[in-house]
């Protein structure tokens, strides 16, 4: 870090943005020309595996399994001690019902007597079983979506810190024919939010399935609410396929109008070259 303004330590500075800079614009272009098309390939290999029978993106999948675990409460656990409100968090300060709009959760309060009841013991702290097993495709799908978004977040990074050093600014005056870098910049930031969708995918699918395990839960046995779980499932592998051909097209588009318009970014016509020699 430079502790002082001598010439010496400025020349320094200069020296080392100059080598920063020539960094990004390597990185930039590898990702562009190389990373980016290379996850294309990769993509399109595993689009086409979604009609595979044995592809973990289908419910077909031996992983899929929608286990409806427990499907009744034991007869000594009353099921209103089983879902019930706190009814200290559902006061405000003021002594008014505070907004109890949302659906209960679960408690085991009255259940806590009887651990091995519900698949726990009294003699080891492991939390207690009460509700249904994950289903195993997800850990499956979810990893796979996380890294492929992942690699793509990346590059998409790359992009535009180097973006950031050629892209002339408006209170300079000088960003005549800039209008290519917005364009560019625009198909970037869609392509960035679809593959961190993609890296979210799992957290997301974990939350709208416990909304659904929840409701369950709450009327266990109902078949019309097993279905629903279960067809919760498949559309979530539906949503997985979806995010991951919208991925592939994102990155098509903005390979392309990167590629093509190379030059223009690189050098726009109203650019003054930045030198930090």
């Amino acid at each position: 870090m430079i502790q002082d303004c001598s010439p010496a330590s400025i020349k320094s500075l200069k020296s080392s943005m100059s080598e920063y800079h020539a960094r990004l614009s390597v990185d930039a272009e590898k990702a562009i020309f190389v990373n980016v098309p290379s996850k294309i390939l990769d993509l399109s290999t595993l689009i086409d595996s979604f009609e595979d029978p044995d592809s973990a993106f289908t419910h077909r999948h031996p992983a899929f399994v929608c286990d409806f675990g427990i499907t009744s409460l034991p007869p000594d656990i009353p099921t209103e001690g089983f879902f019930k409100y706190d009814r200290k968090a559902s006061t405000s300060s003021h002594g008014s019902p505070a907004n109890t709009s949302v659906n209960p959760v679960p408690s085991l309060t009255d259940a806590s007597h009887d651990a091995g009841a519900l698949g726990g013991s009294h003699e080891d702290d492991k939390p207690i079983r009460t509700g249904l097993p994950t289903n195993p495709i997800f850990e499956l799908v979810g990893k796979q979506m996380e890294r492929e978004g992942a690699e793509i977040v990346r590059a998409c990074m790359q992009m535009r810190r180097w973006m950031a050093i050629v892209t002339p600014q408006v209170e300079e005056g000088n960003n005549t024919g800039v209008e290519i870098q917005e364009l560019a910049m625009s198909y970037l930031n869609s392509l960035q939010n679809i593959a961190a969708n993609c890296v979210d995918y799992l957290a997301t699918t974990r939350q709208n399935r416990g909304g659904m395990v929840r409701l369950y839960l709450r009327s266990p046995g109902i078949e019309d609410r097993m279905l629903a779980l279960y067809e919760c499932d498949k559309r979530e592998l539906t949503t997985a396929r979806q995010l991951l051909n919208l991925l592939h097209s994102k990155c098509l588009e903005t390979v392309n109008v990167f590629q093509k318009n190379w030059g223009k970014i690189c050098e726009p016509k109203g650019r003054r070259d930045v030198r930090w020699d």
